[in-house]
C-alpha cells in the first residue's frame, strides 16, 4: 500500500518530479485489488434484499472498511486530479515559451542550428511527459477518485435506507 499521500496542489509545482511522485503513488493504488475487492463486498451487499442491507452485522464491517479506505486515501479526488492535470498545462505552457524565447534568441550557423536540435528534443521531451502524465492521471486519479466517491456516498446513505 504506498504511503506518501501527500498529492493536494495548493499551487502548481515547478518541476515534473512532484507530478511523478504523486501519479506513480496514483497509478499504485489504482492497480491494488483493495478498492476492486471492496467495490465487489459492497455490490454484494446492495443487490441483496432489504434484510441483508440493513442487518449491521453483514452491513457494518463492510462500511467500516468503506470509511477506513475513504480516509486513507482522501487526497485521492477527482478535484486533485483535475488540479494536477491544469497545473501540467500550465507547466507546460510556460516551459514551451521559455523554449520559443530561447529559439528566437538563437544565433545563425551552426551555433544556431545546435541550439534549434536542442530545441526540438526539449520540445518533444515536453509532448511526450504531457502524454505519459494524460493517460496515467486518467488512470490513476479518476478511477481511485470516482470508485472512493462512489462508496463513500453509499456509506452516508445508509443508515436512512435502513430506517
Amino acid at each position: 500500500m504506498p504511503e506518501d499521500l501527500s498529492c493536494n496542489f495548493s499551487e502548481c509545482p515547478t518541476d515534473f518530479t512532484v507530478y511523478e511522485r504523486c501519479i506513480d503513488v496514483g497509478r499504485a493504488l489504482a492497480e491494488t485489488n483493495e478498492i476492486r475487492t471492496l467495490e465487489d463486498r459492497v455490490s454484494v451487499l446492495i443487490e441483496g434484499t432489504q434484510e441483508t442491507l440493513c442487518d449491521p452485522a453483514i452491513r457494518d464491517p463492510i462500511m467500516t472498511d468503506v470509511e477506513a479506505l475513504a480516509t486513507n486515501y482522501q487526497d485521492f479526488t477527482l478535484e486533485t486530479g483535475q488540479a494536477m492535470t491544469a497545473c501540467l498545462y500550465v507547466d507546460i505552457a510556460v516551459q514551451e515559451e521559455r523554449i520559443e524565447a530561447d529559439r528566437n534568441g538563437s544565433g545563425e550557423g551552426a551555433q544556431g542550428r545546435l541550439r534549434d536540435a536542442r530545441i526540438r528534443r526539449a520540445r518533444d521531451r515536453i509532448k511526450e511527459l504531457y502524454d505519459l502524465h494524460g493517460l496515467r492521471l486518467s488512470i490513476g486519479y479518476s478511477e481511485v477518485g470516482e470508485a472512493l466517491a462512489d462508496l463513500r456516498a453509499l456509506s452516508n446513505e445508509l443508515p436512512s435506507l435502513c430506517n
